[in-house]
């Protein structure tokens, strides 16, 4: 069965998001860390303000400046761009192709009581003399013949063949239905997963770019200064620069190539101006009920759940119908024909239509019973059929286990990840409470600077580790989702 988990550049943002924000948290701490231990508080006043209200973290992060958007841009948020995607993704629209290949097949699978129409028409050079019909051929004595032959019938019953293929080619309009289900949970699936990475990523720039600027500042500072700096000390810096600046623009890269793929699966246009409504990284609102409730909402709505349930009805069909292949077909129908020559035929023994082969007309009408009994042959084919079909009703409850132990770990993941949202809003407020205090007795000559560096070092690597909890939390949501059959849920 296909997953919805399948690794790519889409599907694996997350996992490139989580691991490079932990390198970016380290490179950032120190940098701060070097600044601080040289008694520069670069983020003093710019990050930690000097009350600590009891409320979400969300109210302690300041607002980034950011560019307005052009007029000419068009802002979606996170239902607007599944609203296009489901719309416009081509993918999906290919599977809308699937789906009437699937319903005009049903059509050619009802000939009942449709006639059907044959016809023929040769042209061939014959004798003049029948009774010398080889010489006079080689001799050149020859005239042309023409023959139209035009037939009608009407099939009346095939004793169930017909309805068992009309029967599996429903099964076929279902499964295709259900496939476009599938395709568009996917490709909701990838929006989200995108639109939280390309959030998560400004969330990171800014850090990054701030940190970059103080640290050029201070470096600029310390080799203008009369006092020879501490070689060892402005190399630590420079070294840290260089990563920083690495860093941003790994980051930068991924943010434009998350915006590019964003326009893909929201099949906009190349180069179409787009920017997201959304400012900031939040966690989704999301109560999480038992798992028993996904369980059962999953057999419900999950498209691969439903897709095993039509597989196993279409192999009882072909089951079926196979054993209704050793029955005839019947039908009635009728034919007019007509044959002349440019020249007549000489010496030709009968006049009779049904005889003349050179000059006649004929008609009839009648019915039809064939068929073809091959015991042995049918006998093999349907116990190839019946064998088919016990497999897949094996199979098919050990592919609902596997659908299930899926839901379950993705449940699992979305229990952990809010515990992990959780304890990182707790810490980053402590942390940043930390700050508070180590300022406080920094600024009354109570403290040491070091210390008030390594706090604000700690507020840092939790506000990061904030964001990536919302990102996980959040892209966890959507898989958890996705998997209990919900394709357009934020």
């Amino acid at each position: 069965m296909p997953m919805l988990g399948k690794i790519s550049f889409f599907t694996g943002y997350s996992k490139y998001f989580g691991e490079t924000l932990r390198r970016f948290h380290i490179t950032f701490a120190l940098a701060i860390s070097l600044l601080i231990s040289k008694g520069v508080p670069c983020y003093a006043q710019d990050e930690i303000s000097e009350s600590f209200p009891e409320s979400s973290s969300a109210s302690f992060e300041s607002e980034t400046t950011e560019t307005p958007p052009s007029s000419q841009k068009l802002l979606f948020d996170l239902t607007d761009c599944i609203r296009m995607g489901v719309r416009n993704n081509a993918e999906v629209r290919g599977a809308d192709y699937d789906v009437e290949e699937a319903k005009w097949k049903l059509s050619e699978a009802q000939p009942r009581g449709v006639p059907v129409i044959t016809y023929e028409y040769e042209a061939a050079p014959v004798p003049k003399d029948a009774s010398r019909a080889l010489e006079t051929f080689f001799e050149g004595d020859i005239t042309m013949l023409n023959r139209v032959k035009l037939g009608l019938g009407i099939p009346l019953t095939t004793f169930g063949k017909v309805t068992f293929a009309q029967a599996l080619a429903r099964e076929g309009i279902e499964a295709s239905l259900e496939k476009r289900n599938q395709k568009t949970s996917e490709v909701v699936l990838k929006i989200k997963q995108l639109y939280y990475g390309l959030l998560l990523a400004r969330e990171l720039k800014p850090m990054l770019e701030d940190a970059t600027q103080k640290l050029e500042n201070e470096i600029s500072k310390r080799e203008a200064s009369e006092n020879t700096p501490n070689p060892l000390e402005l190399a630590k810096l420079k070294l840290t620069h260089y990563d920083l600046l690495k860093r941003l623009g790994d980051v930068s890269k991924k943010e434009a190539l998350a915006a590019e793929g964003l326009r893909i699966q929201m099949g906009l246009s190349r180069g179409h101006p787009f920017d997201l409504a959304d400012r900031h990284l939040r966690p989704v609102e999301f109560e999480l009920k038992d798992l028993s409730f996904y369980l059962e909402e999953s057999k419900r709505y999950r498209p691969e759940s439903k897709l095993l349930d039509i597989a196993l009805r279409a192999k009882e069909n072909e089951y079926r119908l196979e054993k209704r292949k050793l029955l005839p077909n019947l039908g009635v129908g009728g034919f007019f024909e007509l044959g002349r020559t440019l020249d007549e035929v000489q010496n030709v023994g009968t006049s009779s239509d049904f005889n003349d082969p050179f000059h006649f007309t004929r008609a009839g009408v009648g019915i039809r019973l064939s068929g073809e009994f091959n015991l042995k042959q049918g006998k093999a084919r349907i116990r190839q059929k019946q064998a088919s079909y016990y497999k897949m009703s094996a199979t098919k409850d050990l592919a609902e286990e596997g659908l299930d132990l899926d839901l379950r770990e993705s449940y699992l993941t979305v229990q952990q990840s809010k515990i992990d949202l959780e304890n990182a809003e707790k810490a980053q407020r402590l942390a940043r409470q930390v700050v508070f205090l180590t300022k406080t007795n920094n600024d009354v000559g109570v403290g040491d600077t070091k210390d008030y560096g390594e706090a604000l070092q700690g507020y840092l690597l939790m506000k990061g580790r904030y964001h990536e909890a919302v990102f996980n939390f959040n892209t966890a949501v959507a898989t958890l989702m996705s998997k209990a059959g919900y394709q357009y849920q934020p």
